[in-house]
């Protein structure tokens, strides 16, 4: 279930080989990027995209009722 007081981006499913995968879960609520909160999933995409294959973001993610840093190593982007 959703959390209603927990706002931010529900992950629903990830795509193969991503990086993400190992670390997070469906039903993960991604609250903030680099400590910056996010109001969406292209501002998500705005701060991800300041960066490189290879580099690491931190993500702030709610799950069971806390939050744990998850640290995500980009992948290249599909052509």
């Amino acid at each position: 279930l959703i959390h209603p007081s927990v706002s931010g981006i529900y992950v629903m499913s990830f795509s193969d080989g991503m990086n993400a995968s190992a670390k997070m879960e469906v039903g993960d609520i991604i609250t903030a990027a680099q400590s910056v909160e996010l109001t969406s999933m292209s501002h998500l995409t705005s701060i991800i995209n300041e960066y490189y294959a290879g580099d690491t973001v931190t993500l702030t993610v709610y799950r069971n009722g806390g939050y744990v840093a998850v640290d995500v190593i980009l992948s290249p982007k599909p052509d």
